[in-house]
């Protein structure tokens, strides 16, 4: 039979996700609300999702319910033109002008039937007759790319409450439907008190590691000792949280619950681990300036840093994945031929790779800072040629940029292959040639040499 809902008592039923199903959770729980309840929670939950969409994005985490990752619109600040990021591609958001000359456009449309489609329909509803005269596919690289990113807020703050009272209730029943939780409650669902959840950058550090690479992790428990009822949330072990759901001075004996959950997970029970003590683990005493600690990592840049920290782990991740998919290609190649062949069509395939790694290249050198050092000059002065961006070609490239591609890219087929030719392409070679330093030598070599 179905316990009461811990919001307004009524007849619980609705199989609520005990982490949000767009952040990946897969376990359910039909305990906890009621449908109107569950229902009303449905923004804080979408929130909370758009906050950490770039986050997901680059990770591959997908809305368990709809199977899919949540786009994520990012911005090239030199043109404003905007695209669509969907975890593996970068879509073009419209029409991109590249020139005019009298009735005659020149223009980058997205590869899609239906973006051409409605490029014409928006040109005839302005009156002007569309006749496509030629075109061609081609590949367009984008400059630096932004988003527009911010986390926490008082509906961040009340979305993160949202899922720590889900599990209190999941692990300590009782708990979640005590009357003393009423107010939290409020404030998760209305927002009609003061906040109540607060950053935390002096979060205990002597827990055990998350079971999980990107893992989130949420801590419920009683502390007798303290009398309080209380939470935490740490999201990609990244972003820290906590709470006190109310104060407990009965409280008879402590407990608490460490709930480690792996938004990559397929399948249950791949997607959660427990520790379950019989102490109050990581218990929280609420500041006197709920927002000070945020405060003070901004100053010291410790709040930036745990974004940079977790950008440069997902895309350490990433590629990781890259590699092991390419070196499971390339050891079912049937002889070397077949081996070479499979790198060239990666490289071939992986053309903004290539120009990441030249740009990483060139921000390197420029970063020694040696601007009287004439060999340093003429470095910088190359690998700028071989990266120089022209917004008014298709590709968003120089002639010359483009053909430092080429060249970087069948330097690094080559360079791969020699490698698997003498038997030292391993994991770790491979992904220091898709995005480290044996990739940046041998494309930079490569351009450099070719350079008049």
């Amino acid at each position: 039979m179905a316990k009461s809902c811990i919001v307004g008592g009524g007849r619980a039923g609705s199989a609520e996700h005990i982490f949000p199903a767009c952040l990946g959770g897969l376990r359910v729980n039909k305990h906890i609300y009621c449908g109107n309840h569950n229902h009303a929670y449905g923004d804080l939950a979408g929130n909370l999702a758009f906050q950490l969409a770039l986050y997901n994005a680059r990770l591959g985490i997908k809305n368990t319910r709809k199977k899919k990752i949540k786009i994520v619109e990012l911005t090239d600040p030199e043109t404003g033109a905007k695209y669509n990021f969907d975890g593996e591609n970068l879509s073009p958001v419209g029409v991109r002008i590249i020139a005019k000359d009298g009735e005659q456009i020149t223009a980058a449309v997205p590869n899609e039937p239906d973006a051409i489609r409605r490029f014409i329909e928006e040109q005839e509803a302005q009156g002007f007759k569309v006749d496509i005269k030629s075109g061609q596919v081609q590949t367009y690289y984008p400059g630096t790319l932004r988003t527009q990113q911010s986390f926490g807020g008082p509906e961040g703050l009340r979305a993160i409450g949202y899922v720590a009272q889900t599990f209190l209730a999941h692990c300590f029943s009782d708990a979640a439907h005590a009357a003393s939780m009423a107010q939290f409650i409020d404030y998760t669902l209305h927002g009609n008190c003061e906040p109540l959840v607060w950053w935390d950058f002096e979060a205990p550090t002597d827990l055990p590691p998350n079971a999980f690479e990107f893992g989130h992790r949420i801590i419920v428990g009683i502390d007798a000792d303290r009398g309080v009822v209380y939470g935490r949330v740490s999201l990609f072990s990244a972003l820290d949280f906590a709470m006190i759901f109310y104060d407990a001075p009965d409280a008879i004996a402590s407990a608490s619950v460490i709930n480690d959950i792996d938004p990559l997970a397929s399948d249950m029970p791949d997607d959660l681990r427990q520790i379950r003590e019989s102490s109050a683990i990581a218990s929280v005493i609420r500041p006197e300036n709920l927002t000070a600690s945020l405060a003070s990592a901004v100053r010291d840049g410790r709040a930036q840093q745990r974004h940079a920290d977790l950008m440069r782990r997902s895309e350490e991740y990433q590629r990781r994945n890259d590699a092991a998919s390419l070196l499971e290609k390339i050891q079912a190649a049937a002889d070397f031929p077949a081996k070479q062949r499979t790198v060239r069509e990666f490289w071939d395939a992986e053309p903004q790779r290539v120009l990441n790694l030249l740009n990483g290249t060139l921000k390197g050198i420029k970063g020694l800072n040696r601007p009287h050092d004439l060999g340093w000059l003429h470095l910088v002065r190359c690998l700028e040629r071989a990266t120089q961006r022209d917004e008014t070609a298709p590709s968003g490239l120089t002639a010359g940029a483009q053909a430092a591609i080429g060249i970087a890219a069948a330097a690094l087929a080559g360079a791969m292959g020699e490698a698997i030719r003498t038997n030292a392409l391993g994991q770790h070679e491979t992904e220091m040639f898709l995005g480290g330093g044996l990739g940046m030598h041998a494309a930079s070599e490569a351009v450099l040499a070719a350079a008049p």
